[in-house]
């Protein structure tokens, strides 16, 4: 309840400055982006209105008042809500961001639902028929993913950015040339316009060499899939001495992906800007890859946790990394592609182009797959459901036979 409680507060708090300080860009637009100010204040409201059933439910609780179960949603109208409204959303959204009023006072509301909405489609979709334990343990697994697993996140993969950077460092300063030419490279953009276009025609020829290339794949498609994936079922991990079944982990584990992806996707999304629609609908594929890996995790963690099998564990654990990195590993392939048409400023090695137009396919039935998936894996565990059930319930009660010469 606090954790829930001092989350939304710090959330509200943190919308309430952004608010403020997108009304002074309105007054002075040189100081500021309005839009992003108040999208950014919008969907951190949002979230912290999220947080506030997990601090009744927790309230509940300790009022002594008996569990309350979470009701599954009809998945069917729910497909009818998603399939009839988002569209209206992206094309109205799309439409509305190109006048400055309509995307200060309307695109905040539509972000939260274009984004939010596709990720309670796919939790409902994830978790059709499994027991997910009751609405304080969901609610309070979610709250925590939203609040703290992000932060977890960030200062875990700074820390791996800041020793990457230091040990760049040190073979720079070992390097004869290699450091005057950090330190031109450091001045050159210091110096420069604040333009896009004129960094990337600063740090064209540096992004485009093999082995800058090769690191950011391995950082991208490797480490950060690997420190994801440890880190975002973290709800997962205060649950360990709760003798979670191997369906409620995976439940635990897809709430825990889908905070996550909440709050990657508002991040993504709330920049605003022509290319607003497109964001936002692609986004959702991303929100799909984070509920199912997670939800892979949470899986194998209950599994070691109450039947003592790792082999599961390692499998579940490893279906997830190989997601996720192959994920990110298209979609580099695909920036690469996207770059290497801007000119002469990124003369990639000239396989990467022709990768990076397959990319976008690649990322695509990957998506599908990752759907699948998701659709698919709650039919395998509600067999595995019942079973557990079955073999839980209890023997039914024989009076005992009493001898004929008692009676």
């Amino acid at each position: 309840m606090v954790l829930s409680l001092v989350g939304a507060a710090g959330l509200l708090a943190t919308a309430g400055m952004l608010l403020v300080s997108g009304l002074l860009f309105v007054s002075n637009p040189s100081l500021g982006n309005p839009t992003q100010a108040f999208m950014m204040a919008g969907g951190l409201g949002g979230a912290a209105l999220l947080l506030l059933p997990s601090a009744w439910y927790a309230w509940r609780r300790m009022s002594g008042r008996p569990p309350t179960w979470a009701r599954p949603m009809n998945l069917w109208l729910l497909t009818l809500v998603v399939a009839t409204l988002l569209p209206i959303v992206f094309v109205v959204g799309h439409l509305l961001s190109g006048s400055e009023l309509a995307s200060w006072l309307v695109l905040p509301f539509f972000n939260l639902i274009a984004v939010g909405l596709p990720i309670l489609w796919l939790i409902q979709l994830g978790k059709k028929g499994l027991d997910g334990g009751t609405a304080q343990r969901q609610w309070g697994v979610f709250a925590a993913s939203l609040a703290l697993t992000p932060l977890v996140i960030v200062a875990v993969e700074l820390a791996a950015f800041l020793l990457a950077g230091l040990i760049g460092l040190i073979y720079a300063v070992s390097q004869p040339g290699v450091e005057q030419e950090i330190l031109f490279l450091i001045q050159r953009l210091r110096y420069a316009p604040p333009s896009e276009e004129m960094y990337l025609r600063i740090l064209g020829p540096y992004l485009s060499r093999p082995g800058i290339i090769l690191a950011i794949f391995f950082g991208v498609s490797v480490i950060a899939p690997l420190v994801e994936e440890t880190l975002k079922p973290l709800a997962v991990w205060l649950l360990a001495g709760r003798k979670l079944s191997p369906v409620q982990g995976y439940v635990a584990g897809m709430l825990s992906g889908a905070a996550f992806a909440l709050f990657e996707n508002l991040s993504s999304t709330s920049t605003g800007g022509a290319e607003w629609a497109v964001t936002a609908a692609s986004r959702a594929t991303t929100a799909g890859l984070h509920i199912l890996a997670s939800g892979l995790v949470g899986y194998g963690l209950a599994s070691a946790w109450k039947h003592k099998n790792y082999l599961r564990l390692g499998l579940a654990y490893g279906v997830a990394i190989t997601l996720h990195g192959l994920w990110n590993g298209l979609a580099v392939l695909s920036v690469a592609g996207a770059l290497s048409s801007l000119g002469e400023s990124f003369s990639f090695p000239e396989p990467l182009p022709q990768w990076g137009t397959g990319a976008m396919l690649g990322m695509g039935l990957l998506a599908v797959l990752n759907l699948a998936m998701l659709a698919g894996f709650p039919l395998l565990l509600q067999r595995e459901q019942a079973q557990h059930r079955k073999q839980a319930s209890p023997a039914p009660l024989v009076p005992p036979s009493i001898p004929l010469e008692d009676q």
